[in-house]
């Protein structure tokens, strides 16, 4: 693991201490991610996404098991099934970083743990 990815996931290990990498990565885990029970009926789901490092913005990320709303409604820019390196059964959400930057600290801008902390953000304007 090079300093960076190490670097990162320490941050993100420092909100989430259970996060890990699949192998040495592309890929995060997030086994336990809260999540608003009165909009998705649940009150956590499996986080994953792809663990990108400088040069390139993160897009997407998956949700296990597959989420439907409480209310029945659709959901926008969502994929049911998908499957992951953790294996079938996920669902994808669309979703990119706004004024997403890079720099060689990662604490200094954009990083894999600000990427994670902006999932509750799509998760909770529900559909």
């Amino acid at each position: 693991m090079n300093e960076r990815v190490a670097a990162e996931l320490a941050l993100l290990r420092s909100a989430y201490p259970d996060g890990e990498l699949h192998g040495e990565g592309p890929w995060a885990r997030i086994p336990a991610y809260p999540i608003d029970e009165s909009i998705w009926g649940r009150a956590s789901v499996e986080v994953a996404f792809q663990f990108v490092l400088p040069g390139q913005p993160p897009y997407g990320f998956w949700v296990l098991p597959g989420l439907t709303l409480a209310t029945g409604a659709a959901i926008q820019n969502y994929s049911y099934p998908v499957e992951t390196p953790f294996g079938p059964g996920w669902g994808q959400f669309s979703w990119s970083p706004e004024d997403w930057s890079t720099q060689e600290d990662p604490r200094a801008a954009g990083n894999m743990l600000r990427w994670a902390r902006s999932f509750a953000q799509r998760l909770a304007e529900g559909a």
